[in-house]
């Protein structure tokens, strides 16, 4: 799951914005590592985000058992083994790809997008590079662009590229974006049953 549907799976439990903070940063913290080196999640954090960092890994453990999720990274990982990328690629474009398109589709709750903003914005002690990822974030504003397939194949070239196993190569973005388009609807679809799901796994 990424970090929009954490914010949303945050609202369940609490309604603090650093709640929400915290059940986000283990995101921000891959972000922040990005082309350098580890971001670790000390101790040295308030008892809300904390508890939210906890609740993140509860919920990446509940989505990635939800049926809806396994059915479309399934199909994803076989259509693009189909289009000729390796078994390593496939699996993680899939899995990634539903994820961010998922993020896409919550960008449409106007609620969970001003609960997002107020996390961006609430008053907690972070590292560096974590408060420089949270300020980028405030500053750029709601992340619509998890909805053009484009962007998303983009961002799943230069995440997957830090990994060479897991690595697309640039003359496979066609058949990337190709999925992506095609499998984007699907998510839409999905997306109330499948939050409606994770919601009962977690409660």
């Amino acid at each position: 799951m990424n970090f929009v549907g954490h914010a949303l799976a945050a609202t369940w439990v609490d309604p603090d914005p650093r709640f929400a903070l915290g059940a986000m940063l283990p995101d921000f913290a891959s972000m922040a590592a990005a082309g350098g080196p580890r971001v670790h999640l000390g101790d040295d954090h308030g008892p809300q985000v904390r508890a939210g960092i906890a609740w993140h890994h509860r919920t990446d453990h509940a989505f990635h058992g939800c049926a809806a999720f396994v059915r479309l990274t399934d199909a994803g990982t076989a259509a693009l083994r189909g289009a000729g990328l390796g078994r390593g690629p496939s699996l993680a474009a899939a899995h990634v790809g539903v994820e961010l398109l998922l993020d896409g589709e919550l960008c449409h709750d106007p609620g969970l997008v001003r609960h997002y903003h107020g996390a961006l914005t609430c008053d907690a002690e972070l590292a560096p590079p974590l408060r420089a990822v949270v300020r980028r974030l405030a500053e750029v504003g709601t992340p619509h662009w998890y909805r053009d397939t484009a962007e998303v194949a983009t961002r799943l070239f230069r995440i997957l590229g830090a990994r060479p196993k897991l690595a697309i190569a640039a003359e496979e973005l066609d058949a990337l974006g190709t999925w992506l388009r095609a499998v984007q609807a699907d998510v839409r679809d999905a997306a109330p049953g499948l939050v409606a799901e994770l919601r009962a796994r977690l409660t």
